[in-house]
């Protein structure tokens, strides 16, 4: 498996490399940017547009391994919590029988279908028979 992720990744940087390669021109032409906020107007220097791609990549980057490292650590805390309450006694064992009733179990319901198809049709055991496919003797 990882010498297939290890080709994978050797195409892309290599798609990536041929496709510079061949727009050349597009790549290495200078571009400014510019930002006019109709009280203020404001002109970067002039800059190669392999350089701003490179620059907004970089941006992807960090951004990307700022939200990965922020979801590691809600698990990190989510999985440490989840491992103090398995520790923890239990405290309903603890309390005085007189205090907590036990409460019967509770009927599931039964969950009818929700869509857009006309033709479903739920059958349970308890449901009559439609009229037309009674049989009158």
């Amino acid at each position: 498996m990882k010498k297939v992720k290890m080709g994978i990744w050797v195409a892309i940087v290599a798609f990536t490399a041929i496709f510079i390669y061949q727009n050349q021109q597009f790549f290495l032409a200078g571009q400014s940017l510019r930002l006019n906020l109709l009280f203020a107007e404001y002109q970067s220097p002039e800059w190669k547009i392999v350089m701003i791609c490179t620059g907004f990549f970089i941006a992807g980057l960090i951004l990307g391994i700022y939200l990965l490292v922020i979801y590691h650590l809600r698990m990190k805390k989510k999985r440490k919590t989840q491992r103090l309450q398995t520790d923890k006694p239990d405290e309903r064992i603890a309390a005085p029988e007189s205090a907590a009733k036990p409460e019967p179990p509770a009927k599931p319901e039964r969950a009818i279908p929700q869509g857009s198809d006309a033709k479903t049709v739920v059958i349970t055991p308890e449901a009559a028979a439609p009229v037309a496919e009674r049989q009158e003797p």
